[in-house]
């Protein structure tokens, strides 16, 4: 009797593990969109060249920034300045619509 009572109490212990928990941080990089640039138009970030505006359009790429205040141009191939905006990103998607 005495075995049988230790090897329940032995399964009561075994089935009271305490709680696991995880914790899982997902990337929280801002992003920065741009519809509606003209064909061949460049993005500029804080005067850096990022290429051709139409490849952020959101469908489906966009440009991850670091958190901060950024200046975004969009610049026409004939050296035209289209729009500039300056932007302060903390972790969200920030769409920008050019004119």
């Amino acid at each position: 009797m005495k075995k049988w009572a230790l090897l329940m109490l032995l399964l009561a212990a075994a089935a009271c593990a305490m709680p696991v928990t995880q914790v899982r941080t997902i990337e929280q990089n801002p992003s920065i969109i741009v519809q509606g640039a003209p064909p061949n138009a460049v993005l500029l970030v804080d005067g850096i060249n990022m290429g051709s505006a139409n490849a952020y359009n959101g469908q489906p790429n966009s440009l991850k920034v670091v958190p901060g205040t950024h200046t975004v141009s969009v610049v026409a191939p004939d050296g035209n300045t289209i729009l500039t905006q300056k932007v302060f990103l903390e972790s969200e998607i920030k769409t920008i619509s050019v004119p």
